[in-house]
């Protein structure tokens, strides 16, 4: 997966850490195909937390600041996801095999469910001069 000038959000420090997840997501994919142990799972899913919290805290900021009407419902979608991520993180700690590819199809829908449409309805919404 590689990034697209049509994934920009048009704010430029949104558009960067969607680079560094995508990147982070494209890792995890690629590697899952040659196989991945609990360890190296953990890791990326730790590197995708830490970096999610501190995006979602900031883009959170920025729909509040333009008055986006759906950021409370955007902003629970980010709990899910970082709830999602603990669980994942919760089942490698108890060595669950299994984590590996549901992982992967997670990480796939998060990129193009959330990134790529509820990421977007912001966007629009900013454009459109409503904010």
């Amino acid at each position: 997966m590689n990034w697209k000038n049509e994934y920009s959000v048009g704010v430029a420090k949104f558009d960067d850490d969607h680079v560094i997840i995508l990147n982070l997501i494209d890792t995890y994919l690629t590697q899952s195909d040659s196989g991945l142990d609990l360890k190296t799972v953990r890791f990326i899913i730790d590197q995708l937390g830490d970096y999610s919290q501190s995006h979602f805290k900031a883009e959170e900021e920025y729909m509040t600041e333009i008055g986006f009407p759906r950021m409370e419902d955007h902003r629970r979608r980010h709990h899910e996801m970082l709830d999602q991520l603990t669980y994942i993180r919760d089942q490698c700690e108890k060595g669950e095999v299994s984590v590996v590819e549901v992982t992967a199809k997670f990480l796939h829908d998060w990129w193009n469910n959330h990134i790529l449409i509820e990421d977007m309805a912001y966007k629009r919404f900013a454009d459109s001069g409503q904010a």
